[in-house]
């Protein structure tokens, strides 16, 4: 893969960061309703957005890692190098999914 292109992926990716980073900051911070202790509906609804936030957090928290790993490997210098087979990542998945680790063949063993 040519320098351009490398780093045309890795700005990408360094701006998904980044952005995930802040969307999951927002989903960390607590959500209140009010402080009236006596009443179970507020209390209910606090818990139900809670809940609601864990899944998308999770989510993006899975997602994060799978970028900064991408990061890492061209650090490393091993980008587009399949993780499984060691075969080229095809341009057409790293330009959907840029933190791609696998080529589509292995992409679709797995599934």
């Amino acid at each position: 893969m040519d320098k351009e292109t490398l780093n045309r992926f890795r700005v990408a990716l360094q701006k998904e960061e980044e952005k995930l980073e802040i969307t999951i900051k927002d989903l960390e911070k607590p959500v209140d309703f009010g402080s009236d202790v006596d009443h179970f509906d507020e209390e209910a609804d606090e818990a139900e957005e809670l809940s609601n936030r864990l899944g998308p957090k999770t989510t993006l928290q899975e997602r994060l890692l799978q970028i900064k790993e991408a990061l890492q490997r061209i650090r490393d210098g091993k980008y587009g190098a399949c993780q499984k087979c060691g075969g080229e990542i095809e341009r057409e998945v790293l330009e959907e999914s840029p933190e791609s680790a696998l080529c589509k063949n292995c992409k679709n063993k797995e599934h």
